[in-house]
């Protein structure tokens, strides 16, 4: 039905100490539980499985609370169509408007989502959490609370970048704006 499926394994985290590794048994491409927003809706939209969706923000703020962090977000921000801008936790207050959230790990570290959601002046806003500390638990509560797509460190950053440039890919495009109203 699809000629130009492929065979990926989606590897759970309960597989990391089983032996042999799936990996090994299967010989297919691997794509870890907690990257499978990022990775399997691309390969799903290239076989033709799934449709890709258009909607891209106008307008994105970076929260972070390291330099490092924002910086290199800011520099995926700014690269494309959408105004960007860059912010910590504390200036929250003041940002009011905006489509879309990118909420770096060292802004949401030790706080609860439900909390920083309602601080912002967006409602409808998207928002995305770019992490290196991603568990089951924690990426239920994020969704939960809001998060509409979830991207881990060290990972695949193309769906920020396609979100910027506006290609259309289900990645980039499948975050619901209405989810965190």
């Amino acid at each position: 039905m699809y000629p130009a499926a492929e065979t990926y394994l989606l590897v759970g985290p309960l597989v990391a100490g089983q032996r042999p590794s799936p990996r090994d048994v299967y010989k297919a491409p691997t794509i870890e539980w907690h990257a499978w927003e990022t990775a399997l809706p691309p390969k799903l939209a290239d076989c033709g499985v799934l449709a890709a969706r258009s909607r891209f923000p106008k307008s994105i703020v970076v929260v972070a609370e390291l330099l490092s962090n924002r910086s290199a977000l800011m520099s995926i921000a700014a690269s494309g169509i959408p105004s960007a801008i860059a912010c910590n936790v504390a200036q929250l207050s003041a940002i009011a408007n905006v489509d879309e959230f990118w909420w770096d790990d060292s802004a949401t570290r030790g706080r609860q989502w439900s909390d920083l959601i309602h601080r912002v002046g967006s409602p409808g806003a998207s928002h995305i959490w770019i992490s290196a500390d991603v568990s089951p638990l924690s990426k239920r509560d994020a969704i939960n609370a809001g998060v509409g797509l979830v991207i881990s460190k060290p990972g695949d950053y193309s769906p920020l970048v396609d979100r910027v440039l506006g290609i259309r890919t289900a990645a980039s495009n499948g975050i619901d704006h209405q989810k965190a109203a």
